[in-house]
């Protein structure tokens, strides 16, 4: 067995008592039913692609602006935070 084989089955994760955002594919898989009792609060997002390839092009830029969007709503949420969007140079 591997290490991160065996860090993975070690690793019980605690209650989070925020907001988890889930970033899954499109493609129908539900690996986010696992983190449903992970956290007080799950928003979940779908994007283009698989599991593997939602990070690789073409699909990562569905990913990029889904992630872009979740930080403009952070930042209007928080005044600390700054007001401009992050932007991937495509």
């Amino acid at each position: 067995m591997i290490a991160s084989e065996i860090a993975r089955k070690r690793y019980n994760p605690q209650f989070y008592p925020g907001k988890l955002t889930f970033f899954r594919p499109a493609d129908g898989e539900e690996f986010e039913l696992a983190w449903h009792d992970r956290a007080r609060e799950l928003e979940l997002h779908s994007t283009a692609g698989g599991h593997i390839d939602m990070i690789e092009r073409p699909y990562v830029w569905s990913l990029a602006d889904e992630i872009s969007a979740c930080l403009m709503n952070a930042a209007a949420s928080n005044s600390e935070l700054a007001s401009e969007p992050l932007m991937a140079a495509r």
